[in-house]
């Protein structure tokens, strides 16, 4: 995405990439150091406390549910994180995009809420959640594993 807004003349500056993990900003960080592309703002959401940028892109980052209970217990990533989601699409002035699982990012009631927001305002691209019409509940430390 970064390479196709870098060919509409919009300039590294303007941009920002958001993960909740230092190791996945690092991993980033390195892909554009190899490619010799000019970089954005890459960090965590706390890198960019009292920043903003035309264009946000955040990483959901997990595409599974096998992390999902250790993330909540030890506060990690956006589930269960309703600070760091709040701050994280709090950035852009112009545009955001959010790249995730819509299955994973679903069981989060507040990314729940973002999520349709997105499909009721035609801002939504990909597949929507397999349990759309009947939401799941995220109980506290538990998560179910088991995928339907």
């Amino acid at each position: 995405m970064t390479a196709k807004l870098y060919r509409n003349n919009i300039k590294a500056e303007s941009i920002g990439i958001i993960t909740p993990f230092i190791k996945q900003a690092k991993h980033l960080r390195n892909l554009f150091d190899d490619a010799d592309v000019a970089m954005p703002k890459i960090g965590i959401v706390e890198e960019f406390q009292g920043q903003e940028r035309e264009i946000i892109l955040i990483s959901g980052v997990r595409s599974s549910k096998e992390h999902i209970c250790d993330d909540m217990h030890h506060g990690l990533g956006f589930i269960r994180n309703e600070r760091s989601t709040k701050l994280a699409i709090s950035r852009p002035r112009c545009l955001l995009m959010i790249y995730g699982n819509p299955d994973i990012l679903f069981l989060d009631p507040h990314w729940r809420m973002i999520i349709n927001y997105g499909i009721d305002n035609d801002a939504y691209l990909g597949h929507l959640p397999a349990t759309l019409s009947d939401p799941p509940t995220l109980a506290e430390g538990t998560v179910n594993t088991q995928d339907n």
